[in-house]
């Protein structure tokens, strides 16, 4: 499954295939470097603090309460509300309700939560309305994601979260828009690896490299296919268009386009931003928000040059960081001191010593790519 885009100004051509997943884990395994938007995103916002973090996987954070990213905590344990509410709405599909397709979710299901999440959801009494048992299932999924409170941070604190996702439910069923199935494709927490190629019109040379992440969801809006993206946000959404055009041209949102088309082999144009604020305002239902995007063929080819700019800008620096750009305009990012700026204040002579002294800390997309993970894949 591929799909191609082409610059008709500069005739370079973009092919980009979808990579199995026990391919990309053989591949990983041998040492493939697998690039996602968070890294590249970094990258391009400063090229020291990029390679440190998502090429080095360095961190300056200590390991205690005041160094948790609690708006990386927050955000992942709502994904898993919103997965837990997906599912549910699939096992109780009237549409579909054949054994084998009942076996197949629930198979999914375990395989995203384990055995143990998945009977506890499982056990949870189904005795009221159609959007209380959804709550009520997809708050276990929330309750058991390892997500607790932090003294220092009163905004998201699990009270505010529970909050956030209720009002979130009521918004979800009001969209109807189906779980896309497709032969042996649930279009929940959908993980992909994309091999991208670009081939130059004198044909002198390609480039490829490889980029992933996972769909939240992929879902059918009318007769299309559409991808869905769930945020959290700390900031008013409802008043404010700042939110919203956070998203008009998005390189994330682009990415999961170009990702949906590959992986279903048919164009994927338009995706849904669904946004819950935390805490949530005093009406908590302005408190969620589902902006759609749409992405042309224009677009795609722009976010394959952003992709390749920023996989060079990581090439150049990756085997040598003390000589990555300090871009200084971001040490105060989201009001915070940049960890790094210790080793960006030191002298160069000794930033090699003190990258031996940093903690290790990796994470990336593909640390799903498990034998277990591999069964139930697309």
């Amino acid at each position: 499954m591929s799909v191609i885009y082409t610059n008709e100004d500069t005739g370079e051509r973009y092919t980009i295939s979808v990579v199995p997943m026990d391919k990309a884990l053989e591949m990983k395994q041998n040492g493939q470097v697998f690039y996602d938007y968070t890294k590249l995103t970094a990258i391009n916002t400063c090229p020291t603090y990029g390679v440190l973090r998502y090429a080095h996987h360095k961190t300056e954070i200590p390991l205690n309460t005041s160094g948790r990213k609690m708006a990386l905590e927050c955000g992942h344990a709502c994904h898993e509300f919103y997965a837990a509410l997906r599912l549910w709405t699939l096992l109780n599909d009237p549409n579909r309700r054949d054994l084998y397709f009942q076996e197949r979710v629930m198979s999914y299901g375990k395989k995203m939560f384990g055995e143990e999440r998945w009977e506890s959801m499982g056990s949870i009494p189904q005795d009221s309305d159609r959007i209380n048992n959804a709550q009520l299932f997809a708050l276990d999924a929330l309750h058991s994601s390892g997500f607790y409170d932090d003294p220092s941070d009163r905004k998201r604190t699990m009270s505010n979260m529970e909050a956030a996702c209720l009002a979130y439910t009521h918004r979800y069923f009001q969209s109807e828009m189906p779980i896309l199935v497709q032969d042996d494709f649930i279009g929940i927490e959908v993980p992909f690896v994309l091999e991208v190629i670009r081939e130059y019109t004198n044909a002198t040379r390609t480039d490829i490299a490889y980029y992933c992440g996972r769909i939240d969801g992929v879902q059918t809006w009318g007769d299309h296919a559409v991808v869905c993206e769930n945020k959290t946000s700390g900031m008013s959404i409802a008043s404010s268009n700042a939110w919203r055009m956070a998203f008009a041209i998005s390189n994330q949102v682009t990415g999961y386009c170009v990702a949906g088309s590959a992986l279903l082999d048919r164009p994927v144009t338009q995706a849904f931003v669904m946004g819950s604020q935390i805490p949530p305002p005093r009406n908590v239902f302005d408190g969620t928000i589902f902006e759609l995007c749409t992405r042309t063929d224009s677009d795609c080819v722009r976010w394959c040059e952003w992709f390749f700019k920023s996989v060079g800008e990581y090439e150049a620096y990756v085997a040598r960081p003390t000589y990555a750009p300090r871009y200084s305009h971001s040490c105060n990012r989201y009001f915070s001191a940049c960890e790094f700026i210790p080793f960006c204040s030191s002298p160069r002579e000794d930033q090699l010593m003190y990258l031996e002294e940093m903690r290790i800390d990796e994470w990336s997309p593909l640390d799903h790519l498990t034998e277990t993970a591999i069964e139930g894949a697309v």
